[in-house]
C-alpha cells in the first residue's frame, strides 16, 4: 500500500497535512479522512456538528455520490434507524390475533380488536365442558391461548388438566 495511504477503522485515511480536516494527535499529525479530502476538493465544507455518512455503508467508497453530509444528531438518528430495521427485518415475529387470525399491530398483544376480544370472551365454556378435557384441548378447541383456557379455568376456580 502506498506511504501516504493508511486504513483507520476501516475508513482510508491521507497524508495530507495542509488540509484543514487534517488530525492533529501524535500518531495521526498530518492524516485525514479520504472522504473529507474528496468534499473538500469539490469546495463542500464540513462545519463543526456535521459528519459525512456512506450512503452504502461501505466506508472505504469515498466517490461523491456515496457522501452525504449530515449533522451529528441526524448522523446518529440515521444508524439508529439502520440498525433496527436490519434488526426488525430478520428477528421480527408476526403474531396474530388469536380470534380471527389478523396480524397484530406492535401495540397489540392478543386482539386485533375490541370486537375480536369481546367474541373470544363471549364464547367461554361452561364449567363442565373445561372438566373433561385438558388445558391445550381447550385451547385448541376454542381458538384461544392457554393463557386464556388458563383464565377459564380459573375463573370457575377449577384446576385443569396437563
Amino acid at each position: 500500500m502506498n506511504d501516504n495511504i493508511r486504513v483507520l477503522n476501516g475508513y482510508i485515511l491521507e497524508y495530507c497535512p495542509d488540509s484543514k480536516y487534517s488530525m492533529k494527535s501524535k500518531n495521526w499529525n498530518g492524516w485525514v479522512y479520504q472522504h473529507m479530502l474528496v468534499l473538500e476538493k469539490l469546495g463542500i465544507e464540513i462545519h463543526n456538528g456535521y459528519e459525512v455518512h456512506h450512503l452504502d455503508e461501505d466506508k472505504q467508497n469515498n466517490h461523491v455520490s456515496n457522501l452525504i453530509v449530515l449533522t451529528k444528531a441526524d448522523h446518529t438518528k440515521l444508524h439508529n434507524w439502520l440498525s433496527n430495521k436490519n434488526k426488525s427485518n430478520y428477528k421480527k415475529k408476526i403474531v396474530k390475533c388469536v380470534y380471527c387470525g389478523k396480524i397484530l399491530q406492535h401495540s397489540q398483544s392478543t386482539y386485533c380488536s375490541i370486537a375480536c376480544k369481546n367474541k373470544a370472551q363471549l364464547k367461554k365454556p361452561e364449567k363442565e365442558k373445561l372438566l373433561k378435557k385438558t388445558l391445550l384441548e381447550i385451547s385448541e378447541t376454542y381458538g384461544v391461548t392457554k393463557k386464556t383456557a388458563r383464565n377459564w379455568f380459573k375463573s370457575y376456580n377449577i384446576m385443569w388438566k396437563k
